[in-house]
């Protein structure tokens, strides 16, 4: 993160206000704000995720999370699933959430092209927790599999 100059940042009007820890492996979260925006923090963090709390105007911006996981690790995702049940009372609200991530989920055979099939208790767990959360889906643009 060193490597590259505030100055860079300051150019394009952002501040980097932070990004997930995943000991030897480079980040792959980033938090970034306007400068516009004061006095954003971090709540909390972890190799998956960025809990986040900010203002705009005088309205507190309700915490939001963002997710990175990959199903590769079974226990990984478990543990996402186990934090945001036990968090779950804390983060309801009336506004809108937004859950941005790389989540490699795998939703069906159907999305799959080539390999080994998906695991259906994966897909079926990761379904799951769009439906609890009620989130919708946007669908694939690019490729037409995964």
């Amino acid at each position: 993160m060193a490597r590259i100059p505030a100055s860079y940042w300051d150019s394009i009007g952002m501040v980097l206000l932070g990004f997930n820890v995943r000991g030897q492996s480079f980040p792959n979260i980033w938090v970034f704000h306007s400068i516009n925006i004061l006095s954003p923090s971090v709540c909390s963090s972890s190799s998956q995720y960025l809990f986040v709390q900010f203002v705009v105007g005088n309205m507190i911006g309700r915490p939001r999370k963002t997710w990175e996981e990959t199903l590769r690790k079974d226990l990984e995702y478990l543990d996402l699933t186990e934090d945001m049940t036990q968090n779950r009372a804390q983060w309801r609200f009336s506004s809108p959430l937004l859950v941005v991530g790389d989540f490699n989920a795998v939703l069906g055979a159907h999305e799959k092209s080539g390999g080994n099939l998906p695991r259906q208790a994966s897909s079926t767990d990761f379904q799951n927790m769009v439906y609890v959360w009620n989130l919708v889906q946007i669908d694939l643009k690019e490729s037409s599999f995964t």
